[in-house]
């Protein structure tokens, strides 16, 4: 049922757009924090007893896509912040500077979903102007991310979206067909893609999966003191590690230099793994594929395009 959702969610338009309240409860509403709307949900920065929270809000008919998604950020904050204080001792010293905002809330009533967390007030690390150094963060809030991931209790894991195997060939027609649909322009290189991203079926029994965040960049890294904190955790799912990587390539949130670096490293590892290049082009063709079913700026698109014909002559 959730599958089904993924179409309906782009084209019939099944979100309602939300205008902030006020008041969420006793949360007193201070700013607006998403004034350019790049997704469904409302974000607004409110304050409580003097303390300050982010309050993210879903609207709809239907329980689409952007609801489940929502759903799943609010398990797993809930579930990584309960890890880590349970695991704290066994924590490896070097990433006990990494975390995720505090969970507070949610509620889940008239066609709302309303999640409730920790504002945390501190420095994007895409402000930083190395790219050396934004890797570094890139690659600890990775390794931080696993490590947590490993350390789920198993009931507390189902609770996270598993996007196995079979689900990433059970979704690939939906998205396909949405992507063919809506963009009528790009029909031919997608016709191409299929047999790219066939080929790598075989591929998907032989790779475990992991905890992953799903659209980890540099605008989703902040940093408060020595404190990293890793926010929007919506598509966090159990998946193949190297889909990490390349939502990380893809993501037009990270400079040119980075995406280039991430790339780099996805391709010495390819040439030295014969079965990790099959896979690797197989999920670049998903995730491009993906990208292009929403109502995204011409930019993705173009990157998406890009990325398509990479897989294909990868």
């Amino acid at each position: 049922m959730k599958a089904l959702t993924i179409i309906p969610a782009y084209i019939l338009g099944n979100t309602k757009k939300v205008i902030l309240p006020k008041k969420v409860g006793s949360y007193v509403l201070i700013k607006d924090l998403q004034q350019k709307k790049i997704h469904p949900y409302a974000v607004g920065l409110y304050k409580k007893d003097g303390n300050k929270f982010v309050i993210k809000i879903w609207s709809g008919n239907l329980k689409d896509e952007f609801y489940y998604c929502l759903k799943n950020e609010i398990a797993a904050l809930a579930i990584l912040n309960k890890t880590r204080k349970f695991k704290i001792k066994s924590l490896p010293t070097h990433l006990r500077q990494v975390s995720t905002p505090g969970f507070i809330e949610s509620i889940d009533k008239n066609n709302q979903l309303i999640l409730i967390a920790e504002y945390i007030e501190g420095k994007k690390v895409s402000e930083l102007k190395s790219t050396e150094k934004q890797l570094l963060y890139l690659n600890i809030c990775q390794e931080y991310i696993k490590w947590i991931g490993d350390n789920i209790p198993p009931k507390e894991r189902k609770l996270i979206r598993d996007k196995s195997k079979l689900k990433f060939l059970y979704y690939y027609p939906l998205i396909f067909a949405a992507a063919f649909i809506k963009r009528p322009d790009l029909r031919s290189i997608l016709l191409k893609s299929v047999h790219t991203f066939i080929s790598g079926v075989p591929m998907f029994l032989k790779f475990e999966s992991r905890l992953v965040h799903g659209d980890l960049h540099v605008q989703n890294i902040i940093t408060k003191g020595k404190k990293i904190y890793i926010l929007d955790t919506e598509i966090m799912m159990y998946t193949f590690p190297v889909y990490e990587q390349i939502v990380s390539f893809a993501s037009f949130r990270n400079s040119y230099s980075l995406q280039k670096k991430i790339l780099d490293s996805l391709i010495r590892k390819a040439k030295k793994n014969k079965e990790f290049k099959i896979l690797l082009k197989s999920l670049l063709i998903h995730n491009s594929t993906y990208d292009l079913t929403g109502n995204v700026p011409n930019k993705v698109v173009e990157k998406s395009r890009e990325n398509i014909k990479l897989a294909i002559s990868l």
